[in-house]
């Protein structure tokens, strides 16, 4: 028989899902209706912290021929201060020929 303890955990855990969906769903809706890649990347970042309960997020890009990733979205107390730095380091062969995201969740 379920106790009360386990009922609210598992309303916790919906509740957590259906925020989570809703993230992206909008997501969604968005790829669909902005243009801009800041814009879009700033909505898509902002969701995915939300997904993940982060207070904190960036996307970086790529810059192939520099071969140097720059913060192209970012959200959070340091977002202002690090848009558009450069990180600099050496990329294997094969990561520079594919495209490669990653989520560093830390909590």
């Amino acid at each position: 028989m379920p106790t009360l303890k386990n009922k609210e955990s598992n309303l916790e855990k919906l509740k957590t899902q259906i925020l989570q969906l809703n993230a992206l769903n909008n997501i969604s809706l968005e790829l669909t209706r902005t243009t801009d890649l800041d814009v879009l990347l700033n909505k898509i970042i902002k969701y995915a912290a939300i997904i993940v309960k982060a207070e904190a997020a960036s996307i970086l890009l790529l810059d192939k021929k520099k071969n140097e990733l720059y913060f192209k979205a970012s959200l959070g107390k340091k977002s202002k201060e690090i848009k558009n730095k450069l990180i600099q380091f050496p990329l294997q062969e094969k990561a520079k020929q594919s495209q490669v995201s990653f989520l560093y969740y830390s909590g």
